[in-house]
């Protein structure tokens, strides 16, 4: 099958002639898990400019692996080939390993001559099977955010393999039927191009952390992960670029969105990247981490700043950082966030709200903390507190705060009507629960949650609806895998 990508919007005009179009390679089959499993990769690869010019420049990129490829220390089982030449190559294992221990992502680095435009095809050969026949050179220091020529995988079958986000699907392999499922991808492309041409660059630091608010840069390394389609690789370290430009590790954590941040990290190899993240978690953990089981009555506790603050310890221990304990961390955060959960209801304290009662179930926030669980029983430890929250949490929000005439869940506790634009932020629980438990009344609550956000969310446009856009997309994509009932 052929990719086609989307209209090429940057620093740079116009469109990139040559990379019109996409060919991947078939990578592991969808479904086949590499987790646990060894064996040699051939990467199919694309050797891509990003700036007017040609002649010789330095193409340095990360590479994302799947389980089981590469274990660490071994960077001499890695051969880059392009053009059927074999590279003089420089290799690094970046931070952070699967939970098998193997390597989730290499730096590979070497001198190459391409043009703008003219995009040179390759592979990169990775496992204990392979070995390079010419000499290595030495590191050239990654201090930038975009590099000036990458070498890009351009499978998305394989991209998906490489579990640098929660299970999802090739867009290519979204149904046809029922249609709300195509419109959802069609409605990314629309509305994604026209905020990304009004939107990109934003020039100033309120602009930045609300164009990033719920994680652009994720959503489209994501849309590159599930297509291959390099331009999507392309607006995400872009945007990563510019957030970055504006971090301060004091951000509050509502106005955080770190994953985004580790994919950079991941894709491009700048150490400033994971430091941005650990800085960040260690900020967290100094202001919030008494107040996350808001004993300590602190009226700006709300779930933003529980899954935000969680979250920024989780991606710290994924990307092996050791300056702080994040594995007793995380841990005691999972408690401290369970116990504001009422044991007989489902329903999640929060202290933000107009009158500052803790009373208040907000199923958006709920939904953030139940990605942020999603995530660590994924990555980190099963717990077997998080299915039960998880769902008691749904029902609770189903049975309660569902408006179906109004196709959406309520604000809060107490509000008036329904809000279709959240939809997104709150499938993703029990999308989830229905993978796990194969129970079909919550893949038909899902279902229901889904299509209405499809019909009824607000998509903005050129400058409109830039949150509302983000929060469509950041986690919706995840029900589309779970819908076939396999976690």
């Amino acid at each position: 099958m052929s990719q086609v990508v989307t209209t090429w919007a940057s620093h740079f005009s116009g469109t990139i002639p040559g990379t019109e179009e996409v060919s991947p390679s078939d990578g592991l089959s969808f479904g086949d898990s590499a987790s646990g499993t060894t064996g040699d990769q051939t990467i199919d690869v694309a050797v891509t400019r990003l700036e007017s010019g040609t002649g010789s420049g330095l193409c340095s990129t990360g590479i994302p692996l799947p389980p089981g490829t590469l274990e660490p220390g071994n960077t001499d089982k890695v051969k880059v080939v392009v053009n059927s030449v074999e590279q003089q190559i420089y290799v690094e294992d970046l931070s952070g390993t699967h939970p098998d221990g193997t390597v989730r992502s290499i730096l590979v680095q070497f001198n190459i001559s391409v043009d703008y435009g003219s995009p040179l095809t390759g592979q990169v050969d990775v496992g204990s099977g392979v070995s390079r026949s010419t000499e290595d050179i030495s590191k050239t220091s990654v201090t930038w955010d975009t590099p000036v020529i990458v070498c890009t995988p351009t499978s998305a079958d394989y991209l998906i393999s490489c579990e640098l986000i929660l299970p999802t699907i090739p867009v290519a392999d979204v149904p046809g039927s029922p249609d709300y499922l195509e419109d959802y991808e069609d409605n990314f492309s629309t509305y994604g191009d026209i905020h990304w041409n009004a939107e990109y660059p934003a020039q100033n630091v309120d602009n930045a952390i609300i164009c990033n608010y719920y994680d652009r840069v994720a959503i489209w390394y994501t849309w590159w992960i599930r297509t291959g389609a390099f331009d999507y690789w392309r607006r995400g370290t872009l945007q990563a670029e510019e957030y970055l430009s504006y971090f301060n590790s004091n951000y509050a954590p509502r106005n955080q969105s770190l994953e985004g941040v580790e994919l950079h990290y991941l894709l491009v190899g700048n150490p400033d990247s994971k430091t941005a993240i650990v800085d960040q978690a260690k900020n967290n953990y100094d202001t919030w981490d008494d107040d996350l089981d808001m004993t300590s009555e602190n009226i700006w506790m709300e779930g933003r700043i529980q899954s935000r603050t969680f979250m920024s310890y989780l991606l710290s221990w994924r990307l092996g950082d050791n300056t702080y304990s994040w594995s007793t961390y995380l841990e005691s955060a999972l408690t401290k966030i369970l116990a504001t959960q009422d044991a007989v209801t489902g329903a999640y304290d929060n202290w933000l709200n107009t009158d500052h009662t803790p009373d208040k179930h907000v199923p958006y926030m709920t939904g953030l903390i139940n990605a942020a669980f999603i995530r660590y029983y994924t990555w980190y430890d099963g717990d077997s507190r998080i299915p039960t929250a998880i769902q008691k949490a749904i029902d609770h929000e189903w049975d309660n705060l569902w408006v179906s005439g109004d196709h959406g869940f309520l604000y809060q506790t107490g509000a008036s009507s329904g809000q279709p634009d959240l939809n997104m932020l709150c499938v993703i629980g029990p999308a989830w629960y229905y993978a796990y438990s194969s129970t079909s009344t919550y893949l038909t609550r899902a279902n229901t949650i889904f299509e209405a956000g499809v019909d009824y969310a607000y998509q903005g446009g050129a400058n409109t609806g830039i949150k509302q856009w983000n929060q469509q997309y950041k986690h919706g994509h995840h029900h589309l895998y779970w819908r076939l009932g396999s976690l």
